[in-house]
């Protein structure tokens, strides 16, 4: 699922490192309890398969200094059980690294054992955050 998210990251690093594209640096990552605070509200269709990309629309600070998307995959039969299990995931997962540099942009990663969350800081233009999380392959 990591190499999945990464992977849609891509396209857009090279839009978000334009000059004019200015970030400040975070001051930590969001913790759990904050993003348990906010709930998934956008579900992508992934593929032709069950695989769903469920985001918040609206970046937030959290209990940071900077806004924050946080995105990660379902696996799920529809988009109201995608929200369902993704939602459910801020309960199981734990901080595991961040903020770490990712062209211009900030990553912070969550994971239980099987699943992965991540925030999203420096995407501060709704159209490139939509660029990035919903590109179609």
């Amino acid at each position: 699922m990591l190499k999945k998210i990464i992977i849609s990251l891509i396209p857009v690093i090279a839009i978000a490192a334009t000059p004019s594209y200015a970030l400040d640096d975070p001051n930590k990552c969001p913790s759990v309890e904050s993003m348990r605070s906010i709930s998934f509200n956008h579900v992508e269709k992934e593929d032709e398969n069950s695989q769903w990309l469920v985001s918040t629309e609206t970046a937030y600070k959290y209990d940071t200094n900077v806004d924050w998307h946080v995105v990660t995959y379902a696996d799920a039969k529809d988009e109201a059980e995608a929200l369902q299990k993704a939602n459910s995931l801020l309960n199981l997962v734990q901080f595991v690294d961040g903020p770490a540099p990712f062209g211009r942009a900030w990553l912070c990663m969550y994971q239980n054992e099987d699943d992965m969350v991540m925030a999203i800081s420096g995407m501060d233009d709704s159209k490139l955050m939509k660029k990035l999380m919903y590109k179609k392959r």
